[in-house]
């Protein structure tokens, strides 16, 4: 169910993390929040109570090399921004959860990059969890799908310059 998290953080892509998704020779980018900015929208998943401990392991795994595991406020929506979508039973008050965040602090970070040089990265790495395009694409639907009202300008302007360099990349093989 969407929700809006962390009222006070902006997502970008600009970190590198090699673990997950690209390799250690060509590190890959994730998406890093940065205090202050906007708002992140996202979906929120209730854990049953008998999982929580290998739903977190797996996670703790998976979002390894400079995630910190951090726990926010988050402010459902109440219901699905998307008609489309359905009708979503949801809580209307803000509760607690976990989120993992890249920083500045971590290792891997690359520093800020211009939309060019993000999608050029992206359409080169591949990674355990596949690659970054698919990861671009899906992120840009799901954000049209779940919030259609709301605009992120980077996500769709680095989604706007990767698919302009994978279909280049993907005619250049044919």
């Amino acid at each position: 169910m969407p929700r809006k998290t962390s009222r006070n953080t902006y997502s970008d892509l600009d970190d590198d993390d090699d673990n997950s998704d690209g390799n250690w020779s060509s590190p890959g980018l994730t998406c890093r929040s940065r205090v202050g900015l906007a708002q992140v929208w996202g979906v929120a998943y209730k854990i049953a109570a008998q999982d929580v401990e290998f739903v977190m392991n797996h996670l703790d795994y998976r979002e390894k090399n400079g995630y910190e595991r951090v726990e926010v406020i988050f402010n459902p929506c109440g219901q699905a921004l998307n008609p489309d979508i359905g009708a979503i039973v949801a809580p209307t008050e803000p509760f607690r959860l976990v989120v993992y965040l890249a920083n500045e602090c971590n290792e891997s970070f690359a520093g800020a990059a211009n939309i060019e040089n993000i999608a050029q990265t992206i359409v080169t790495s591949v990674g355990p969890s596949g690659p970054n395009t698919e990861y671009v694409y899906k992120l840009a639907s799901a954000m049209r799908l779940l919030a259609p009202g709301v605009k992120d300008e980077h996500l769709f302007a680095v989604e706007e310059a990767v698919r302009r360099l994978d279909m280049n990349t993907n005619r250049d093989l044919l």
